[in-house]
């Protein structure tokens, strides 16, 4: 039994044994039987971070394993070990899925870090109306246009200051809208932690030290960076960033910031160039930039929906979003939906609250939700552990590129870089491979997990 690094009142997790398979990584993976606390008393050994905030997640809830030296399979099926429950089947294709998911939008208690309300809307209008006939049902409610996704049939629709809720209860009672949702801000995550922790445990942590020098990818795959932008003149990065796109009207390529930059070097930053650090992708995996958060770390859906839809159809194999929310959003689950029609593996941050509530949009369906854990394979004191969660991946002191040199940084985004990287990895492996495909070897692959009861 492995205790929950912790997490609020403390639980235990019964265990079963994965064994990573083709690239010899290896994560952790939990099923998606509900998490109960127990009065047991969190683990002593657990190493909380006093400055990270949140992230969200799937259809299986995970933490890294217990044992310190996996022994790799050379083929896609799981090798069971002795356990208290039986592991549960996962095929080689999986469609992450949050059960239950909203099917009308929600208004989840806030926790003290969410955003208010605004005054700007994103309404999704039903099928076949003309563009002047979707002006009418926008002016209707009091609502002006500021922007559209005709591809999701999205509308970002400002009201006047105070009508927000009044105006989203009339939008979501007309039969011409099929969806309404406030404009949520979403808050990024991981802080830097103080620099002393002098190399990358998490690497060898999930076997990659097995992988590379061993494994050498034939592809290479994009992943697209949903974040305050990615540095460019970092030269760890040097020759890695493609594209690029800012919802905000800035530099995609510049990050005032810092955190897209982290994020970008953990997933994919050079390897074995004699700089910096090492990449969790080593096979020249491309950056895209996709700037959705500003300065201060926070950003709206209707930006964050542009920057997934804009990802989707410029190539992302997989997409980075360490950001969350306890609001859910079925416009953006509508954007996560279309980015997974197009191919990409999408990955996000379950968040830093020690809370068991879900954030979105790990908590969104076709979502991986990443919480962290500490060196001892134990839940971190600050992650998000809920029904959001799929996957769990080192996220206390990971060494990040920044444009001021290297620097450590603690929380579930650093943990959902990892497994971002990871999935890139697999894809370069076998390009062929679908996105059901890749999570689901990322899933049965997993190392030592623990579920609850």
């Amino acid at each position: 039994m492995v205790p929950g690094g912790g997490n609020p009142g403390g639980y235990m997790r019964r265990q079963w044994k994965r064994t990573f398979a083709t690239l010899l990584l290896t994560l952790s993976v939990v099923s998606q039987a509900s998490i109960a606390l127990a009065d047991t008393t969190p683990s002593p050994s657990a190493s909380p971070s006093t400055d990270a905030t949140a992230t969200a997640s799937p259809d299986a809830s995970a933490q890294p394993s217990a044992t310190s030296s996996p022994t790799p399979s050379v083929s896609d099926s799981p090798t069971p070990v002795a356990s208290d429950t039986p592991s549960p089947a996962v095929s080689d294709s999986v469609q992450p899925t949050l059960t239950p998911t909203p099917t009308t939008p929600t208004s989840p208690s806030p926790s003290p870090t969410t955003s208010t309300p605004s005054d700007h809307l994103i309404i999704r209008l039903i099928a076949g109306l003309t563009s002047a006939e979707q002006q009418s049902v926008i002016a209707r409610h009091g609502g002006t246009e500021t922007s559209s996704i005709p591809a999701l049939r999205l509308h970002f629709v400002d009201v006047a200051g105070g009508t927000a809720n009044e105006a989203l209860t009339n939008f979501q009672s007309d039969a011409d809208v099929v969806s309404a949702d406030l404009d949520a801000t979403r808050t990024a995550e991981a802080v830097p932690s103080d620099t002393v922790y002098p190399s990358q445990w998490a690497l060898p942590h999930i076997g990659w030290d097995q992988a590379f020098g061993t494994v050498a990818p034939a592809g290479s795959s994009t992943i697209a960076v949903l974040d305050t932008g990615v540095d460019a003149s970092v030269s760890d990065l040097s020759g890695r960033l493609t594209g690029g796109y800012s919802a905000l009207g800035g530099n995609p390529t510049t990050d005032a910031n810092g955190h897209g930059t982290w994020l970008a070097s953990i997933a994919a930053a050079g390897t074995d160039n004699a700089d910096g650090i090492a990449g969790v992708d080593y096979a020249s995996a491309q950056i895209m930039p996709v700037q959705v958060v500003a300065a201060d770390g926070t950003g709206q859906d209707s930006d964050i929906i542009s920057g997934v839809v804009w990802a989707a159809d410029h190539g992302a194999d997989v997409i980075l979003m360490a950001f969350s929310n306890p609001t859910y959003s079925s416009a953006l689950q509508d954007a996560v939906d279309y980015a997974w029609s197009k191919g990409a593996v999408i990955v996000a941050a379950t968040g830093n609250d020690s809370s068991s509530v879900a954030h979105y949009p790990a908590g969104d369906s076709k979502v991986i939700g990443v919480s962290a854990t500490n060196s001892s394979d134990e839940l971190w004191s600050g992650s998000n552990y809920g029904p959001d969660t799929f996957l769990a991946a080192p996220g206390v002191d990971i060494a990040a590129d920044s444009g001021s040199g290297t620097q450590f940084v603690t929380g579930t985004s650093a943990s959902a870089a990892i497994v971002a990287g990871a999935a890139a990895l697999l894809k370069a492996n076998d390009p062929s491979a679908s996105n059901g495909v890749i999570v689901g070897r990322l899933a049965r692959t997993a190392d030592a997990a623990a579920t609850a009861d």
